[in-house]
């Protein structure tokens, strides 16, 4: 366990990162848009292309990163009644039913981006495969994370301890 922790807290080093310098190339892309389209008269043509590109690798790698903390929306009404142990072992089934749900999104993402058609972004010049990945990997992501939690559900559960069903399984 303690070689796929290590995985897990790099990918998350990693992805956000990588959101972060995407979010900071949004704010600067479009300050300078407005600059450019306000001050100089001379919009930039392939700035908004930047932003909503980088939009979209965000979304999907938040997505993954909200499956680190398990922060994606829920209703435990139902769950949060039900004795300590049962509460384990619908938090297992959850965190399944996540491992199914994005390794079907990633089959179909990869059959997209394989047989799919992919122009080239007017304005930048490079295929928006590139920003169609985002999507198959945001998904990989989330699938690493749901993954371990659900491994380390199951290895307590064998034990015979009850899983830790606090939502915040984020960085330690």
């Amino acid at each position: 366990m303690n070689a796929l922790d290590r995985i897990v807290g790099w990918t998350e080093k990693a992805v956000t990162a990588v959101s972060v310098l995407a979010l900071m190339v949004i704010t600067l892309v479009m300050a300078a848009q407005v600059i450019w389209r306000y001050v100089l008269a001379d919009p930039l043509l392939w700035s908004e292309f930047v932003a909503v590109y980088a939009l979209v690798w965000v979304v999907f790698l938040g997505a993954g990163m909200l499956g680190r903390r398990d922060d994606h929306i829920s209703i435990r009404s139902f769950v949060d009644l039900l004795p300590p142990g049962a509460q384990a072992v619908f938090a297992a089934l959850s965190r399944l039913a996540v491992l199914i749900f994005a390794g079907m999104v990633v089959v179909l993402a990869t059959n997209w981006l394989l047989f799919g058609r992919h122009p080239i972004s007017p304005s930048l010049g490079f295929s928006t495969i590139w920003v169609k990945l985002a999507l198959p990997v945001g998904m990989v992501v989330l699938m690493l994370f749901a993954g371990r939690d659900f491994l380390k559900d199951i290895l307590q559960m064998l034990r015979g301890s009850a899983p830790d069903t606090d939502t915040d399984t984020g960085s330690q």
